[in-house]
C-alpha cells in the first residue's frame, strides 16, 4: 500500500465516522450543562430540594448515556 492508497482508506474511515456522529458540538454542551447541574444539586447536601431535583434528574441522563453510548 502506497502513502496515497493510505490516505485514501483513512478519508473513508473518517467519513464513515462522521456519518455516524449523532450528537454535534452545541448539543454537548447542552448535554454538559445538564449533567453538571444534575451533580451540583444532587451533591448540595445543605438543601434537599436541590437534592431531590438532582435524583430526578439523574435517570434522564444515564438514559442519555446509554442510548447515546457514551463512557461513565
Amino acid at each position: 500500500m502506497n502513502v496515497d492508497e493510505l490516505i485514501d482508506n483513512l478519508k473513508i474511515e473518517l467519513d464513515t465516522l462522521k456519518a455516524r456522529l449523532v450528537v454535534d458540538d452545541d448539543m454537548m454542551k447542552h448535554l454538559h450543562e445538564i449533567y453538571f447541574q444534575s451533580f451540583s444539586a444532587w451533591y448540595d447536601p445543605d438543601n434537599d430540594e436541590h437534592a431531590k431535583w438532582g435524583k430526578k434528574i439523574w435517570p434522564h441522563i444515564s438514559a442519555l448515556n446509554d442510548k447515546l453510548k457514551f463512557k461513565r
